[in-house]
């Protein structure tokens, strides 16, 4: 075995111990340099609209000297952009591939005078893309706003309105939605699209009933007839009349009648002959009347007929419903509970 009997010589370079074995011709090793990466700016700094770059520019500093190389800008789910630098910095443009907050950080690899380092981290919050919906109606309504600007996985909500005597039919490109209270609410955004509203007459969206829930009617007693009128579509029916007509048996210029809706649907009561020509229907909502006829003590006729006639300004057509009773001296007993000899 052969001893080393040459000078060693150690010295702290550095940080760290370097050995010299100078009398046997080895030579010194040399330590790397350690760095500092810095994210300087972001531009803009954000929020970005998904689909849109940022531009982070990161400096590389060493103790001594210039590093050269490469950084890595990444976003933490997996977008990144390269960086060669120059003097020690350097930019490239992010594109993050999904929406949310971004913990972007900017790593530096080394080169061969200058260890490796990793930036803090810096927020980027990324946001869904801002679509464009548009609506359109006709002449007979309107829709609003004619456009707005929506995220992606959210809803577009416009107010309707139809002119007296109409109701809407809504179509277009924006996935299905819902018509409720004069508000249209698309469904879930996923692009540009467009809302269509086609104002059409009200008579196939609503309903007419009229009954006294009996078959009979006493000659000289009185008959309590319920109306109602249905809406089947969201949005409100404006400028409806509604009017009765009768079989001579009836003494409608004696008719009582109030209304069960608000004042600013239907007049709230009146007497003589059953008439109200300001109506409105609530979107996928009724109003109902009670309606209180004499029947004549010397009615002409066997039966009792009361038509309800409900009209609007593009209808075709009134709708019409009938309902009809048996004219009678009297018909249930007196142990019917709560008889009225029209049971």
């Amino acid at each position: 075995m052969r001893w080393i009997s040459s000078d060693l010589k150690v010295a702290c370079v550095a940080g760290l111990l370097v050995a010299s074995l100078a009398g046997e011709g080895f030579a010194a090793s040399a330590s790397l340099d350690t760095t500092t990466t810095t994210i300087t700016s972001m531009v803009p700094p954000g929020p970005i609209t998904l689909g849109s770059s940022a531009t982070v520019s990161v400096t590389v500093a060493g103790n001594s000297g210039t590093p050269t190389g490469s950084v890595t800008v990444s976003d933490g789910t997996g977008a990144s952009c390269p960086i060669t630098l120059a003097g020690g910095s350097g930019s490239c443009d992010l594109t993050p591939s999904s929406a949310g907050t971004k913990s972007v950080t900017a790593q530096y690899v080394g080169d061969a005078n200058f260890m490796g380092s990793t930036s803090a981290a810096s927020s980027l919050i990324v946001t869904p893309p801002a679509r464009t919906i548009t609506s359109s109606g006709d002449a007979n309504g309107s829709i609003s706003p004619s456009s707005q600007y929506v995220t992606d996985g959210n809803t577009a909500a416009f107010n309707v309105t139809a002119n007296n005597g109409y109701t809407v039919i809504i179509s277009g490109t924006c996935p299905a939605g819902t018509l409720s209270h004069n508000v249209y609410t698309t469904g879930s955004i996923t692009g540009d699209c467009a809302v269509s509203a086609s104002f059409v007459s009200a008579e196939s969206a609503l309903s007419l009933q009229v009954t006294d829930d009996h078959a009979f009617a006493r000659y000289g007693a009185s008959i309590d007839y319920t109306v109602t009128v249905s809406n089947s579509v969201g949005v409100d029916v404006l400028g409806l009349t509604i009017s009765a007509a009768a079989s001579a048996d009836l003494d409608t210029g004696s008719s009582q009648w109030m209304c069960f809706g608000s004042n600013t649907q239907c007049q709230q009561q009146g007497q003589g002959a059953f008439l109200d020509n300001a109506v409105t229907i609530p979107g996928k909502g009724s109003v109902s009347w009670l309606v209180t006829v004499p029947v004549l003590p010397g009615a002409p006729d066997v039966t009792a007929d009361y038509t309800i006639n409900l009209n609007g300004p593009p209808f075709a057509a009134p709708i019409m419903q009938t309902d009809s009773d048996t004219a009678v001296i009297f018909h249930d007993s007196f142990d019917v509970p709560y008889g009225d000899g029209a049971q």
